[in-house]
């Protein structure tokens, strides 16, 4: 995104009402702005960078891929509505042997994208934990206590393909 010689305008874009029409593949290695962003190819913002996208983004036939790291740090994407026909991949670093309070930011997510581990849910009624089985569907927002076995620390993908919009 920082070098000036990718744009067509060559000069990277800012804040000042522009559209940003991506038609090649980019990284967002920094942090920047634009007034909306239309995706024709693969956006990956880095685990250190953020976009902050003042309408929309719409991802039409790319990948847009925020990154996360060991050290903690999650790409960002401030918008207030995506959409996207094309695929949308968040990843969250996890460490091995130790539990993660997690959730998924979106609605279309299962608990497959917790393969190999266990995925325990809190029930409020019983005032316990309760195992959530594989392929269930995931409500946005709400918290799970998940266990990654000995596997070595790895990084996590939720990856869709699918019309979705997310409020920001």
């Amino acid at each position: 995104w920082s070098s000036s010689s990718i744009w067509n305008k060559g000069s990277v874009p800012d804040n000042s009402g522009v559209l940003v029409t991506i038609n090649h593949n980019i990284t967002v290695d920094g942090d920047y702005k634009c007034n909306e962003l239309q995706e024709y190819a693969d956006v990956t913002i880095n685990a250190t960078a953020s976009l902050d996208v003042t309408t929309k983004v719409k991802v039409n036939t790319g990948t847009l891929t925020i990154k996360s790291d060991a050290g903690g740090n999650v790409g960002s994407l401030k918008t207030p509505t995506v959409t996207s026909s094309g695929t949308t991949t968040i990843e969250k670093f996890v460490s091995q042997n130790a539990w993660h309070l997690l959730s998924s930011p979106i609605a279309s997510a299962n608990s497959w994208m917790y393969s190999g581990a266990a995925v325990y849910k809190y029930d409020e009624p019983n005032g316990g934990y309760a195992a959530v089985n594989g392929g269930v569907a995931l409500t946005a927002g709400k918290g799970f206590d998940v266990y990654f076995p000995n596997t070595g620390d790895n990084t996590r993908e939720d990856e869709h393909t699918c019309e979705t919009q997310a409020q920001g």
